[in-house]
């Protein structure tokens, strides 16, 4: 075992003393006024909030829908002789869509021609005799019986031609309905019943027809929005997208609303129309529809300043006192690369948009204006 003289310990203290006093009176102590362990404050970017004439822009979804949908149905009864059209094909109204086979109806038409020319023969010389019965019981040559069964005679005849001119009507009409043209102009569907088979007037359908040009878009705008479109001085602007489409391609018009609001959603059903002379626009497809109104005042933030806490969104507002603190906020729809603030910050108030990883909620920050957001 080794042994320590008084001397050697003695040694050993003022060693060790040294040590700790040169610790002590390091160069590498804090400055005077700072605590051990505590940071500067942390530089952050601010922006102050501001308040900006805006198009504030909702948006909603929707389908197209056609202005005129149409179930093509045959007039009369037939077989199919010919179709005329292709699957999709763009028609013009009077297009020939359909023949039915028209033989029996140039025939239909041929008998009421002739049954035509029966009746006025038969007219004729009803009226011929009633004009000579007229003088003979003038001068008391025949009886009133005779002369009265002249007058019913003459009245048969006149509806007998009568009869037949609206036969030869009817029978032009079949004539002509043999041939199923388009009603309108639009998109023709494919068809539904193949030359050859027989068709009965009404009962089936051919195709279908839809006019898309211009063409519908339906869905539904909150209570606010409908409120704030009826405003004399708002000024609307509506375009759409389709579910490929990164922007809002097409231009449209509000064509119209429902005229009751769902007072279980809170909705109301409205219609914008755009047009779609190129037809790519169907029916049925899913739109994304955006109703902007213009001369609207908005609070905006870099959309960098807009931070998450579980369902919640917020931004980190440096105070008076250079503190920063988290403000829960309500986001409304993006502008320019900001996004609006519908609430919880006011005009004039600093926002971080850079370091906001370094703020800490309650403590102490150096900000940096970054610029002025147009206050006013």
């Amino acid at each position: 075992m080794r042994i320590f003289t008084r001397k050697k310990i003695i040694i050993l203290v003022l060693v060790l003393a040294a040590i700790f006093a040169g610790r002590h009176f390091s160069s590498d102590s804090p400055p005077s006024g700072m605590q051990m362990g505590q940071m500067p404050p942390a530089e952050v970017e601010v922006e102050i909030v501001g308040e900006h004439d805006i198009t504030i822009w909702n948006e909603f979804t929707g389908r197209l829908e056609a202005v005129e949908n149409i179930e093509i149905r045959p007039r009369v009864s037939g077989a199919i002789e010919k179709v005329h059209f292709t699957d999709g094909q763009m028609v013009k109204k009077g297009d020939v869509l359909f023949t039915i086979d028209q033989d029996q109806f140039y025939a239909e038409s041929a008998r009421a021609e002739a049954q035509l020319a029966g009746a006025r023969s038969q007219n004729l010389l009803a009226e011929t005799e009633l004009n000579r019965a007229k003088k003979l019981f003038a001068a008391k040559a025949i009886s009133a019986q005779e002369y009265d069964a002249k007058k019913n005679a003459a009245k048969l005849a006149t509806a007998n031609l009568k009869s037949a001119s609206a036969e030869v009507k009817l029978t032009s009409l079949n004539l002509g309905y043999s041939k199923v043209r388009a009603p309108v102009s639009g998109k023709i569907g494919r068809p539904e019943v193949t030359q050859g088979n027989l068709v009965q007037a009404g009962t089936v359908v051919l195709t279908t027809l839809v006019d898309i040009s211009p063409i519908f878009a339906a869905f539904e705008v909150d209570e606010n929005t409908y409120l704030n479109m009826q405003s004399p001085n708002s000024e609307t602007m509506v375009e759409l997208g389709l579910s490929n489409d990164a922007g809002f391609t097409y231009k449209g018009k509000i064509k119209g609303f429902d005229n009751q609001l769902n007072t279980s959603s809170g909705t109301i059903r409205a219609r914008a129309q755009f047009d779609n002379a190129d037809g790519k626009l169907i029916p049925g497809l899913f739109s994304r529809i955006r109703i902007g109104t213009s001369s609207a005042k908005a609070i905006l933030v870099d959309q960098k300043a807009i931070g998450t806490d579980q369902d919640r969104k917020f931004v980190m507002v440096v105070d008076d006192k250079n503190i920063a603190q988290p403000r829960p906020v309500v986001l409304g729809s993006e502008y320019n690369g900001k996004r609006v603030i519908t609430s919880g910050i006011a005009v004039g108030e600093k926002v971080i948009v850079n370091g906001l990883q370094k703020a800490m909620p309650g403590a102490p920050v150096k900000p940096v204006v970054k610029t002025a957001i147009g206050a006013k």
